[in-house]
């Protein structure tokens, strides 16, 4: 659970993401802030598909998300 917790710390946008709680944009970004919504939006494009397809993972994601505070501590700033 911690390995979750510090995943879901490092972009909290992530997890809003593949629950549906915040859109998607309608572009995929060409560049990304480490931590920021773009980052995640690209993470989220590709790993979407398996999230749906393993049984019980979305609801395993959003107990953690839940029971995870997500106040500023990602890594946020550096562009790739």
């Amino acid at each position: 659970m911690h390995i979750a917790r510090a995943a879901l710390r490092a972009n909290a946008h992530v997890a809003p993401m593949l629950l549906g709680k915040s859109e998607m944009p309608d572009e995929a970004p060409e560049t990304y802030t480490v931590g920021g919504k773009d980052e995640a939006a690209i993470y989220v494009s590709g790993a979407m598909p398996m999230w749906f397809e393993s049984p019980g993972a979305m609801e395993w994601l959003a107990r953690v998300a839940r029971a995870t505070p997500l106040g500023g501590g990602g890594r946020t700033g550096r562009t790739r």
